[in-house]
């Protein structure tokens, strides 16, 4: 064995192997950070609203009153069902529970408020502009820099 051979296959044996599993939740923490960065801003909890002020409401709005908010966790798609228990959405009055469509996927960000309560905080149709960027653009990206960190490329990530 020639001693290059010997360097790369001591780096094989010592190089950390990552499932898919892995690079979900890494990637999914690095876009939850990102949304928390960006809906956070200046003490205030309204840096997303921008991508929730649709004239026509039946597109998606904010659920919960500005600066509630302690910290964004996240998105999902999910649909109606899953959030008329949320605290958000059962403060909300009946006309704008209304607008939120019964049979169609949703986008939610979802966020603990300053009372301590986890709920959802802004709802938009799963198309709309904001929920593909942050769904294929905001990830691809996270994906990009947790692969790089990690040192390794997309194929050598492990099936579960």
């Amino acid at each position: 064995m020639c001693p290059d051979d010997e360097i790369h296959e001591k780096l094989n044996m010592t190089k950390k192997e990552y499932s898919k599993d892995d690079l979900m939740d890494a990637a999914g923490g690095r876009v939850d950070k990102h949304l928390n960065d960006t809906m956070m801003v200046d003490g205030r909890d309204d840096g997303l609203d921008v991508y929730f002020a649709y004239e026509d409401k039946t597109q998606g709005f904010r659920i919960v009153d500005v600066n509630t908010i302690q910290e964004c966790h996240g998105y999902s798609f999910s649909c109606k069902a899953d959030i008329v228990n949320d605290i958000g959405y059962i403060n909300l009055p009946q006309e704008m529970k209304d607008l939120i469509p019964e049979d169609d996927a949703i986008f939610t960000l979802s966020g603990t408020l300053k009372t301590g309560e986890v709920t959802v905080t802004h709802w938009s149709r799963e198309q709309s502009k904001f929920a593909q960027k942050v769904a294929c653009d905001w990830w691809d990206m996270a994906e990009g820099e947790v692969l790089e960190e990690w040192g390794i490329e997309y194929d050598e990530v492990k099936e579960n």
